[in-house]
């Protein structure tokens, strides 16, 4: 493969909308397939690194365990490595007693879409290995993002 990559540094960008949050994640010449772009699996790791910064900068210090329970996505455009990074969009869509639903968007540097994703995560007790309803405080975090 000829292509380079664009050196960038990782970064939060700040989002008008207080449920949404976007994130600069950088490429790796390890995320391209044989076909020169990024591997549809790898796509989705991208969404769910920009969902744990989303969770890190809601919750702060507070460990709120969760699990993906669903996801659905539609590739429009190929990702390339020569695009250097891609800017990834988290918007929570719904809050229910054990379960939050994200809208998700991976753009290129130019805003054009490239990923589109909805996601459903339920909060995880490590202990039982189940789903538990989410505490008072985390309701208040997601009150106060």
């Amino acid at each position: 493969m000829n292509e380079q990559a664009v050196p960038v540094e990782e970064s939060t960008l700040l989002d008008p909308d207080p449920q949404s949050a976007s994130h600069r994640i950088p490429l790796r010449w390890l995320d391209i397939d044989s076909q020169g772009h990024v591997y549809h699996a790898v796509a989705l790791s991208l969404v769910d690194e920009g969902r744990a910064r989303w969770f890190e900068g809601c919750f702060d210090a507070e460990t709120t365990d969760y699990v993906i329970a669903r996801v659905e996505a539609d590739y429009h455009r190929p990702i390339s490595l020569a695009m250097g990074y891609v800017d990834c969009t988290v918007r929570l869509t719904h809050v229910g007693r054990k379960s939050l639903r994200f809208d998700e968007t991976l753009a290129s540097p130019d805003g054009e879409v490239l990923l589109t994703s909805r996601s459903w995560v339920v909060v995880w007790d490590i202990a039982t290995r189940r789903t538990r309803p989410m505490t008072a405080a985390e309701h208040g975090h997601l009150e106060a993002s």
